[in-house]
């Protein structure tokens, strides 16, 4: 029993250091979906996808990999997203708009050597508020 605890433990804390990181820059994008949503009763689309890129690409951001040209994977700063990863919906019909931001990330697992990619999806739709 108490092997397993002690798994436990090691385990939540390899997984804290590895994807801690991750998530904090998930909530930061939570953040800027949102300000995105709470602006799009007034701001136009295309404007409010510029904007959005332009947070969630900026180098002091947060960071990517990307592989360079000698073929090795390099830290690069900011999320690497493009028009393509993100949505933004709005419906002056029904005074509702839907952002949706959907990147990946990937996080190398030391000491194994591998990398795994983990996907984001963050959505904030509704109505507008009046």
């Amino acid at each position: 029993m108490g092997l397993a605890i002690v798994l436990a433990i090691v385990g939540g804390l390899y997984w804290a250091v590895l994807m801690g990181p991750l998530q904090l820059d998930n909530l930061d994008v939570r953040e800027h979906v949102t300000s995105a949503f709470n602006e799009s009763a007034r701001v136009p689309v295309e404007n409010l996808t510029v904007q959005l890129l332009a947070k969630l690409n900026n180098p002091k951001f947060a960071n990517h990999y990307e592989v360079d040209e000698n073929g090795v994977k390099a830290k690069v700063g900011g999320l690497g997203l493009t028009e393509e990863d993100i949505t933004i919906v709005r419906n002056e019909e029904t005074s509702s708009s839907q952002v949706r931001v959907v990147y990946t990330r990937e996080v190398h697992m030391v000491p194994f050597g591998k990398w795994r990619k983990v996907r984001f999806v963050v959505e904030k739709s509704g109505p507008w508020n009046q």
